[in-house]
């Protein structure tokens, strides 16, 4: 069960990337069957065919567990409070990026987003084919709920 903090930081990220006219989707398992890369909470895709990682994180626990982070992507980032950002800034990789909220208040639906950690271009060592097919995969999954609401 998500948290209301990660509710509301999934949807702000979002709308964050919406403005950037990017192609995303929630939650991206990468790869398939026994080639599984590990699973992603945003991926996006750019018209130059960039695919950016986001993973969300919202308490220290959080950050630390033992789940993979995936970072699969030419960017990667993280999505977190900036109180948190304090927190684990030393153990966050040179080449990752950090996205918070520009203020602390998370009582409004959905908050901006701000840059406090730029992303440094990576080579991405997965195909075109597999990133697609595992957005497509994924965006199939996300289609299948909207129906299934209907």
């Amino acid at each position: 069960m998500k948290t209301t903090k990660t509710k509301k930081l999934e949807y702000s990220l979002y709308r964050y990337l919406r403005t950037r006219d990017e192609f995303l989707c929630p939650e991206v398992t990468i790869g398939f069957g026994s080639k599984n890369y590990g699973r992603v909470d945003f991926l996006s895709m750019d018209y130059k065919n960039e695919f950016r990682c986001y993973e969300v994180k919202v308490s220290v626990p959080d950050f630390r567990s033992k789940c993979k982070h995936t970072f699969e992507g030419e960017y990667n980032y993280f999505v977190m409070t900036r109180d948190m950002y304090d927190k684990v800034n030393k153990e966050i990789p040179d080449f990752v990026g950090v996205l918070v909220p520009d203020r602390d208040n998370l009582d409004s639906a959905w908050l901006s987003l701000t840059s406090i950690k730029r992303a440094k271009r990576q080579n991405r060592r997965l195909s075109d084919e597999i990133m697609k097919n595992s957005m497509i995969r994924s965006l199939a999954r996300e289609a299948e709920k909207v129906w299934k609401q209907s």
